[in-house]
């Protein structure tokens, strides 16, 4: 389906087991095969986004093989609207982050 779409959006994150204020992770990894599958859809097309629902920094090891990354952090119950708006450029995501964002190194 990915290499059939003009453009694929994958979203990706943490549910309540793995980010939480009550505790720390062991590393900066996404969690399953979530890696694996962004690295996968971007393979399959090269016009892919992906969406971050985090509240925290990560690894992005195929940074440079996806065309944009939008940073939605826990963006709440209208979190689909929100999201929707930013990706048909209804709205600039324009907001200055709060953290420092790890980004991968060479071409």
């Amino acid at each position: 389906m990915a290499a059939a779409s003009d453009v694929a959006i994958v979203c990706v994150g943490f549910g309540g087991e793995w980010q939480s204020e009550g505790f720390d992770r062991p590393d900066m990894e996404l969690p399953g095969q979530q890696h694996a599958l962004v690295e996968q859809v971007a393979a399959a097309n090269l016009r892919t986004v992906v969406v971050l629902n985090t509240g925290s920094p990560i690894t992005m090891p195929w940074l440079n093989r996806v065309a944009a990354v939008v940073k939605a952090w826990y963006p709440g119950q209208e979190c689909s609207n929100a999201i929707a708006h930013v990706l048909f450029g209804d709205v600039t995501p324009s907001g200055k982050l709060p953290q420092t964002l790890p980004g991968a190194r060479g071409g």
